[in-house]
Order: C-alpha cells, then structure tokens, then sequence
C-alpha cells in the first residue's frame, strides 16, 4: 500500500515530463518538417471537399527552383489579414469581391495571362477564373479528386488570386522569386 501511496504522489510530476515531452518532441518535428517562408509556398482553398496531403504531395513532385515544401489548407474568410500568410488562395467570386471590398491590400493585382478569364476589380485584375458555374466547369485539381468545387451544381465562379503578403511573386514587395506563379499553373493543369 505504501508503495502506491508513493506512485500516486508522484503522478503530477510523471504527467508534466509527459506533457512537456510531447510539447518538445512536436516543436522538434515541426522544425525539421517546415520550410521557412522563402522555401515555402501556401495554398488556401474554399472548396466543398478538399484532400490538402494528397495535394501537396502532388503538386510537390515539380517544386519550383528554390521551393522545399508545398503547404494545401481549407480556407477560411477571416484568416485575410491575419498572420496567416498566403501565397495562393482558390475562393469563391463573392469572397474575392468581398476581400477587395474590406480588406483591398490583402489581394494582389496581377496580369491575366493569354487565354485566360480574370476578375477586374476598380480597373484592375485580381484574380484567374477557374471555375465555371455557367458551365460547371472547372481547372485542373478541381476537376478531379484532389479537391472538388461541387457536391452539387456550384451557383459561383471560382477564381484563383495571390495574397500581397507572398514572397513568391515577383512584383509583390521582398520577393524573392516568382514560384506562386509557378505553382498556381501546376495547380491548373493537374489531372488524375
């Protein structure tokens, strides 16, 4: 009985080795596993279903020059402007419009490229067009299995746009190299 009286006295210290073991060993995983921003470029993407490993796994197999790591995640309205810095982000017409409505330093202006549909906002353009709810068609990754636009018909267009806190395209400020691009037309043409 004394010996666990002794056992149970001690469980609170056994708990917080335990705790900040896990603290220590995560930190240790999340800094060999991360890139630094410069290394890395992020996706954010609103879409009904989305499978962000598989999807960067993917879009990993061609990295651009300089790129280690390809970060995919769900994408949320309030992370515009926050310290959550984005490189590419896939929304929904009315978000962008609402993004440049509320937060109009957060989007980059970009120039459309030949054969592609943009979003012009007060004179400029804001974002690519790659989805098409008139048609219910769609761009790349989203016409397959990575993430999908629709469990049924989609009513909005989708556009794909550059966040202007990126270090990854050239022309936005303490670029480094135009890698979002790169990704962005990778993330176009993937298929099965």
């Amino acid at each position: 009985m004394k010996i666990l009286k002794n056992i149970l006295s001690q469980f609170h210290t056994f708990l917080l080795w335990a705790l900040a073991s896990v603290l220590l060993w995560g930190w240790i995983y999340t800094l060999v596993n991360d890139a630094p921003r410069e290394k890395k470029v992020t996706v954010f993407i609103n879409a009904v279903a989305i499978d962000d490993h598989a999807l960067a796994v993917r879009l990993e197999e061609h990295l651009p020059d300089g790129i280690r790591k390809i970060k995919v995640h769900d994408f949320e309205y309030q992370m515009i402007g926050s310290d959550v810095k984005g490189d590419i982000y896939v929304v929904r017409a009315s978000q962008l419009e609402q993004m440049l409505r509320e937060k109009p330093e957060a989007v980059l202006p970009i120039t459309v490229p030949e054969g592609c549909i943009g979003y012009d906002y007060g004179g400029s353009c804001y974002g690519l067009r790659i989805f098409d709810a008139a048609s219910q068609t769609g761009a790349g990754a989203g016409k397959y299995i990575w993430y999908a636009y629709l469990d049924e018909p989609q009513k909005e267009d989708y556009y794909l746009c550059f966040g202007t806190e990126t270090v990854h395209v050239l022309g936005a400020d303490g670029a480094v190299d135009n890698a979002a691009w790169e990704v962005a037309m990778e993330l176009l043409s993937l298929e099965k």
